[in-house]
């Protein structure tokens, strides 16, 4: 065994705990395009008007502290865009669940409609009949398939 034996141990350890903590050879993918952010011209339009009302009343830019102003403006836009998604999934959310139950329902009147018609013989030659009037009296007459 040669002296460094130690040395080459701890660091082939090494080597593999620091492979499995960042992972061996992974390359983040490549960014190929994004998304800009939903009002973007809505959103500009809203600071420049601050920007031009503090002009409007000639309003020194280092006074008016506009940083913050910016900011509180950019934040109050996030929230507005936060509750315009917030609204459109659950108006999703609610037509996937009405059409659920709608599919329920159909699905359950025509089973409840075999089922009738196994148990109540009466129901079956009523459904599958044509009513009728003669002599102004109801009449039930069979279908013609």
């Amino acid at each position: 065994m040669s002296k460094f034996h130690g040395a080459k141990a701890g660091y082939e350890a090494g080597k593999q705990f620091l492979g499995k903590l960042f992972g061996k050879g992974k390359v983040s993918p490549t960014i190929k395009s994004f998304k800009p952010a939903d009002r973007l011209t809505e959103r500009r339009k809203n600071t420049e008007d601050l920007m031009n009302i503090r002009k409007k009343f000639n309003i020194d830019p280092k006074k008016a502290n506009i940083a913050s102003s910016v900011k509180k403006t950019s934040a109050l836009n996030e929230k507005y865009d936060a509750a315009v998604r917030a609204r459109k999934k659950k108006i999703k959310s609610d037509k996937k669940k009405a059409f659920g139950a709608a599919a329920t329902v159909a699905v359950g009147a025509t089973g409840a409609h075999g089922v009738a018609k196994k148990k109540f013989p009466k129901y079956k030659e009523v459904m599958e009949s044509n009513i009728t009037i003669k002599d102004g009296k109801l009449k039930l007459k069979k279908k013609e398939k």
